[in-house]
């Protein structure tokens, strides 16, 4: 998280508005906390595609 925030804070010095977005995988360590293998699990079962990115608003909080 640390390091996330110094990502930002070095991006907003140069005083141009703008916004970060980051990207987890379901194996990353972060996801596991948050149930990431059920949610894999439930991808399998639904057959979305690996390759495709999921959005979750209270997951995206909970991380913040």
């Amino acid at each position: 998280r640390r390091i996330d925030n110094q990502l930002r804070g070095r991006s907003g010095r140069q005083g141009d508005p703008g916004s970060s977005q980051f990207f987890l995988s379901l194996e990353d360590d972060l996801m596991r906390i948050f149930g990431g293998d059920r949610v894999k699990s439930l991808m399998e079962k639904l057959h979305v595609p690996e390759d495709m990115p999921i959005e979750n608003k209270m997951i995206s909080r909970s991380i913040e």
